[in-house]
């Protein structure tokens, strides 16, 4: 039961801001669970020591555990990269004239497109809003 609970502390922590609590908690519970499932001499023979054996098995999965929690941080952590919300303000190219609906050309993909004023093709556009699967673009301002 130590070592179920234990893991699933560690699971826990997944879903519950406890900044790190419950996985500290969950390792003590594996900690205890393990040194009295090896210590049961009237079953076998079997003795693992606590020090040599359990505490760096813990120690290695803590670790590892702490481990995946930072790189998944990491990931959360970045601003989205797919959707709708990060079409907005991107620059392509008008595939066809859009006067004021057209083909433009958008991070790889072609997009139904509605333009505010009407664009030549090839010229460069700046996505302006989304509504379902057409954009709405403008002229984009030229580099300089």
């Amino acid at each position: 039961m130590l070592l179920a609970g234990g893991i699933a502390l560690l699971a826990a922590e997944a879903y519950i801001a406890s900044y790190g609590l419950l996985f500290a908690a969950g390792l003590a519970l594996i900690l205890l669970g393990g040194s009295m499932l090896f210590d049961r001499p009237d079953v076998s023979d079997l003795d693992v020591d606590f020090w040599s054996v359990l505490v760096p098995a813990v120690a290695g999965l803590g670790v590892f555990g702490g481990l995946v929690v930072y790189a998944v941080g990491r990931i959360l952590g970045r601003p989205q990269t797919a959707g709708v919300g990060e079409l907005l303000g991107m620059v392509g190219t008008a595939a066809t004239a859009l006067g004021p609906e057209g083909t433009v050309f958008v991070r790889g993909e072609y997009w139904r497109a509605k333009a505010t004023e009407p664009v030549a093709v090839k010229e460069r556009v700046e996505v302006v809003s989304v509504r379902g699967l057409e954009l709405t673009v403008r002229r984009a301002p030229h580099e300089g």
